[in-house]
């Protein structure tokens, strides 16, 4: 690497990334030496996402909304797995560093940082095409939630209405605060009290029917939804197309009131069976999609 290239990225990370401010008291040493010091207990989570632009994003997306957007749907797995984020590692890929950029950015994942009580515990930056990669870390609440815990007659269930990051995603120019493309309103607050019903989880990334197939294919089950408009924004279409980060969970069916109580955003949606494959029915119709969601190794998506 050329001392210029260097002297660059050590200015862009002293001037817009050790000035961060922490709100987690998980970090014992950040930002500045050859790796951080995490305080953890003796099981901790965490994942690892990458937003590319062009794919993930925008290419012309506002560089606060790159920041906030990556940290928040990375930050989205520790929640589906039954953990809080304390802290994460961020790595910048960029084609042209500069400091209006980097500023933009900077204030971004600050705001992400005091909406979400998280800390920075440091990252790289590098020369190249622009993606962010995000490392979390999290403490695990009583039950750690893992896909493969679905069982035959439990109730599906989501934790708020789909479509409305795809419709998000279709305005992102207004740049409106409540745009749930830019600003995914991942239920971070109902994590804690739905952790003693819940027993299998995923969080709704790339469309309801792929992700609840992950599930049933974890568990070796089937399942079975209910197309009603109570729970989507536009149209049946909205199953597939995901951006949502809601979560998509079973619960014995015993627990309905108790997690109806929770929240009245929390929709049933359909029963674990033993079919071995996600059926979608509107009525006594059953749907067929040309593709269940988003994959991002494939040319045809939704």
């Amino acid at each position: 690497m050329s001392s210029l290239v260097t002297v660059k990225e050590n200015h862009l990370i002293q001037k817009y990334f050790n000035s961060l401010k922490n709100e987690s008291s998980a970090i014992s040493l950040g930002i500045g030496d050859d790796s951080a010091e995490i305080k953890s207990k003796d099981t901790f989570l965490t994942s690892v996402d990458t937003s590319l632009s062009g794919t993930h994003f925008p290419k012309d997306l506002d560089p606060f909304y790159i920041a906030y957007r990556s940290l928040i749907i990375a930050s989205s797995d520790i929640y589906a797995m039954g953990g809080i984020p304390h802290s994460f590692l961020l790595s910048i890929t960029h084609p042209d560093p500069n400091d209006d950029w980097f500023k933009k950015f900077s204030s971004g994942t600050q705001e992400f940082i005091n909406d979400y009580k998280v800390s920075i515990a440091g990252g790289d930056l590098t020369l190249g095409p622009l993606s962010i990669s995000v490392t979390f870390f999290g403490n695990p609440l009583p039950r750690v939630l893992k896909r493969s815990s679905a069982r035959l007659n439990e109730s599906i269930y989501i934790t708020g209405k789909l479509g409305a990051g795809y419709q998000g995603l279709i305005k992102y120019r207004d740049y409106e605060t409540d745009n749930q493309f830019l600003r995914p309103d991942v239920p971070k607050d109902l994590v804690k009290p739905l952790n003693p019903y819940i027993n299998a989880c995923i969080d709704i990334s790339d469309g309801l029917v792929i992700d609840l197939e992950r599930i049933c294919n974890a568990s070796e089950v089937g399942a079975q939804i209910q197309y009603d408009k109570a729970f989507i924004t536009e149209g049946i279409e909205d199953l597939i197309r995901g951006d949502d980060y809601q979560l998509c969970f079973t619960a014995n069916s015993k627990h309905h009131e108790e997690i109806k109580k929770i929240s009245q955003d929390i929709y049933c949606i359909g029963k674990i069976n033993n079919t071995n494959k996600v059926s979608v029915f509107d009525g006594d119709q059953e749907v067929n999609f040309k593709t269940k969601g988003w994959d991002s190794f494939s040319l045809k998506n939704s």
